[in-house]
């Protein structure tokens, strides 16, 4: 295999990235594959290779059922937080550079914050005797606190839009702001009304950015299990809670490294699709 004299020179800074990903990386996800395929006895792992971890974690109701519910959630959360940053996206590429820049920063100030402060907060806005119920009993709206807005589906999904709409946001900006202003001005000059230039020019263009949005979000949401913990409650359980009681109480660590594999499966397919999509969209233009 011959490489071009440029890529041999750029080697020497390559090295300590390939090295770091093959130790950090590549190396735990190495043996923790290896460690799906093996078997438990009491509180002993038995190296060999079955396939019963898989057989179980795709057949037995409780975890398929969860799996279930875990990408409906990550469903919902992905839309949810497109429908609230392709707006505000929209809005931000309008204004002019300046603004545009300033409150784009102050739009991503949240990632700065730490994913348990967040989640904490929401815990507190939606308590029997949070803010949200306190202000709905002095606003005379209701008599007594409503608990269903804390350990619920609800305030789970809540909390994972609000802690990953930013990386919705991100790249949807991006793909917007990467589309020329003529293509639009053109629409326009050939009588195109503003619906008419958003779905015909501006949403065609900017779905790439969509598909990585979408992506980040729900794998993301996929694989989470603090909120699930903090304000979904033992009712709303997610695969990811599942996960971390099977490598932590339960000592099934071959089990639990079968379903985080799966997870990974599913979350490279979309990815994959995710890229297919941005091939397609390059390619028409």
């Amino acid at each position: 295999m011959r490489f071009d004299p440029d890529t041999r020179r750029h080697w020497p800074l390559l090295t300590p990235v390939l090295l770091w990903s093959l130790v950090f990386l590549l190396a735990p996800l190495a043996a923790l594959f290896a460690t799906s395929f093996f078997g438990v006895e009491y509180v002993t792992l038995i190296p060999g290779f079955t396939l019963a971890n898989y057989a179980q974690a795709l057949t037995r109701p409780l975890y398929v059922g969860l799996l279930l519910k875990t990408i409906k959630i990550a469903a919902t959360v992905s839309l949810c937080c497109l429908t609230l940053a392709y707006p505000v996206a929209l809005w931000l590429i309008s204004l002019p550079p300046r603004r545009r820049r300033a409150l784009y920063f102050l739009a991503i100030v949240p990632l700065w914050i730490s994913y348990l402060i967040r989640c904490y907060a929401w815990k507190v806005i939606l308590g029997q005797n949070g803010v949200l119920n306190s202000l709905l009993q002095w606003l005379g709206l209701i008599h007594s606190p409503i608990r269903a807005f804390l350990y619920s589906e609800f305030a789970l999904t809540l909390t994972l839009t609000h802690v990953y709409v930013a990386f919705v946001l991100m790249p949807v900006y991006a793909a917007l702001e990467k589309i020329p202003a003529e293509l639009r001005e053109a629409a326009a000059d050939l009588y195109a009304g503003p619906w008419s230039v958003f779905w015909r020019v501006t949403l065609p263009l900017s779905l790439p950015g969509v598909a990585a949005g979408l992506t980040f979000a729900f794998s993301l949401a996929l694989g989470d299990f603090v909120a699930a913990t903090l304000v979904g409650g033992p009712q709303n359980l997610m695969i990811g809670m599942v996960i971390w009681s099977l490598f932590g109480t339960a000592f099934q660590w071959p089990l639990g490294a079968a379903i985080s594999f799966i997870i990974l499966a599913l979350t490279l397919l979309l990815v994959t699709l995710a890229d297919r999509l941005g091939a397609m969209r390059r390619v028409e233009l």
